[in-house]
C-alpha cells in the first residue's frame, strides 16, 4: 500500500525551471527536520506576538504599532500555510 504525498504549496516550486522542479520538491519534502523546527519557531513567535501590554496603548502611535504587529502575524500565518504539508505527513 503506497502512501500519498502531502500537498505541497505551489509557491515552493513556482519559479523553478521545469527540469529542476521535481528535484526541488524532493529536497523540500526531505527537509522535514529543518522545516519542522522552522514551523515550531514561527508558532512560538505567534504566541509571543499575541501578548499585548497595556502600556503599548499609552503611546500616541499605538495604532501604527498595532498595524505593524498585525502585518507580522499575517506573514507568520502565511509561512505556516507553506509549511502545512508537514502536518499532513502525520
Amino acid at each position: 500500500m503506497s502512501k500519498t504525498q502531502p500537498n505541497l504549496n505551489t509557491k515552493w516550486t513556482r519559479k523553478a525551471s521545469p527540469d529542476k522542479r521535481e528535484d526541488l520538491e524532493k529536497l523540500i519534502r526531505n527537509s522535514t527536520i529543518v522545516l519542522s523546527r522552522l514551523k515550531d519557531i514561527v508558532e512560538e513567535d505567534l504566541v509571543e506576538m499575541d501578548k499585548v501590554s497595556l502600556s503599548d496603548y499609552e503611546s500616541p502611535s499605538w495604532s501604527h504599532k498595532q498595524a505593524h504587529e498585525n502585518g507580522k502575524k499575517e506573514y507568520a500565518r502565511q509561512l505556516l500555510t507553506l509549511l502545512s504539508f508537514l502536518e499532513q505527513r502525520k
